[in-house]
């Protein structure tokens, strides 16, 4: 078990070295919700990383295509679709 100051590695709860990222997420898609920016584009670019595929979803008005371009960089297929917001009806289940 880590605990506070220890340093996670290879031995230690199934840890990666630092510097290593493992490909656990390899033949996964992510659907990433808001991920134009902010905490939504560092997911994406966290699972991207991981081997996940990326699909990034926001509003039209957002930057879409960088999001995707930072997840290719990380080294994944990535897919940008915009949507916009959905108000729910009064009779939905």
């Amino acid at each position: 078990m880590l605990r506070p100051g220890d340093e996670p590695n290879s031995d230690s709860e199934g840890y990666a070295m630092a510097g290593q990222i493992e490909a656990r997420f390899a033949g996964k898609v992510a659907v990433i919700t808001g991920g134009a920016g902010g905490i939504g584009r560092a997911a994406a670019e966290r699972f991207a990383a991981e081997g996940a595929k990326v699909v990034v979803i926001d509003l039209p008005d957002s930057p879409l295509e960088e999001s995707v371009a930072t997840v290719e960089r990380a080294g994944s297929e990535a897919l940008g679709r915009p949507t916009s917001r959905v108000r729910p009806t009064a009779n939905a289940t």
